[in-house]
């Protein structure tokens, strides 16, 4: 089931970070085991908004397969206003029933795998 952080001034590092966390079923005591930290650390940064060092970022996006420069600041304000469209997607998400979220979630895997893109770029094309 898609699991949504409810708190949406979250820096970028902990916005992105915590859907991932969810998502592969890690929890933020697997995070403080991999940045070799107590857990009241690691729910410290997340609480006060708080990004952990380099070393522990390039560790925590190593174990969530995505580049550091992903979770940090160098995206950042990518997609300025975003705030309120996601607020939107996760009221949205959460009013999904068990098969509406599988298929969502189906979806998302195929985005991820570029198929849906090349799928509407070959439509686009053949236009």
């Amino acid at each position: 089931m898609v699991q949504c952080v409810e708190k949406i001034n979250m820096s970028t590092f902990w916005e992105k970070t915590l859907p991932l966390l969810y998502k592969k079923g890690l929890s933020q005591a697997d995070i403080s085991r991999i940045v070799d930290r107590p857990r009241s650390t690691v729910s410290n940064w997340i609480k006060r908004d708080t990004e952990p060092s380099a070393s522990e970022s390039v560790a925590i996006a190593k174990e969530l397969g995505v580049s550091v420069e992903f979770l940090t600041d160098a995206e950042a304000n990518k997609y300025e206003g975003m705030s309120e469209l996601k607020s939107m997607m996760h009221k949205w998400i959460d009013d999904l029933s068990e098969e509406e979220l599988q298929d969502l979630d189906r979806f998302l895997d195929l985005i991820e795998a570029g198929a849906v893109v090349t799928s509407l770029r070959n439509k686009k094309g053949g236009e």
